[in-house]
């Protein structure tokens, strides 16, 4: 019987959840005996973005459909119109109609379980000065493209289109917010996380997949393989064969 597939789909806040500490990394490490992880996230992309290779990424009727997929879009549809990020923008209504289009074609690649995650909360100030030093202090790098209060609108979006399709949802801008000195304290630059925000992601998803999908805690899942400290060396025959047997793994070949 194949590992159990978990496929991470969002814009560069998946795509940089493996770098060193980052919240993908993390959930790599703690399933790397019982379930393989893909990533799929791509910087800069939007749900329309997302919209146009999502066939790909979930063909219908795939051999092995990924068990669980996370769905992480939001932080550039919700760019502040005319502003640096203006071409990212997604109007909220879009964005919405985007998110059930993709939960669609998840179910219908025959997905089990799907987590939504809000985009974050944005720091204002942090984003302006990021804009600066990247693109020089002209007059639109001095305001922020995007922005805490714009991104929580998206935010509740999302929270509304978990509620609509029945799913989990990890509510980020909320959640992250429950810290002080969030902003300094989660971001490098006002939107990417460092090594501290990683780990929060990392945290407040477990908690909705311990708490909304226990069967797939960590602790609950059998390795497809016997451990170490099961296999008798001197008749591994047996130690493959009892496991095959008790966990219904195709490891007795």
């Amino acid at each position: 019987m194949p590992r159990l597939r978990f496929l991470f789909f969002g814009d560069s806040l998946t795509q940089r959840g493996f770098e060193l500490g980052g919240w993908g990394a993390g959930m790599t490490d703690l399933y790397r005996r019982t379930a393989d992880i893909t990533l799929r996230g791509f910087g800069g992309y939007n749900t329309r973005c997302a919209l146009h290779i999502a066939d790909d990424i979930f063909p219908p009727s795939a051999p092995q459909p990924a068990e669980l997929v996370t769905l992480w879009f939001g932080a550039n549809d919700a760019a502040v119109p005319d502003r640096l990020g203006g071409p990212q923008h997604i109007p909220i209504e879009e964005y919405k109609q985007n998110l059930l289009r993709l939960i669609q074609k998840i179910r219908e690649h025959g997905t089990t379980y799907i987590i939504l995650l809000t985009p974050p909360p944005v720091g204002d100030s942090a984003r302006i000065q990021h804009n600066t030093q990247r693109h020089g202090d002209i007059e639109a790098a001095r305001v922020p493209d995007r922005t805490r209060e714009h991104s929580g609108l998206y935010a509740a979006a999302c929270r509304e289109v978990a509620h609509r399709s029945s799913l989990p949802v990890v509510d980020l801008w909320t959640g992250l917010q429950e810290y002080i000195g969030w902003e300094a304290t989660f971001f490098n630059d006002g939107l990417h996380f460092n090594r501290d925000g990683q780990q929060a992601v990392l945290k407040l998803l477990l908690e909705v997949l311990d708490s909304n999908i226990p069967q797939l805690k960590a602790d609950k899942l059998v390795p497809d393989y016997p451990k170490m400290e099961d296999l008798d060396f001197q008749n591994l025959d047996k130690s493959f064969a009892e496991h095959a047997k008790l966990h219904g793994s195709a490891s007795s070949a």
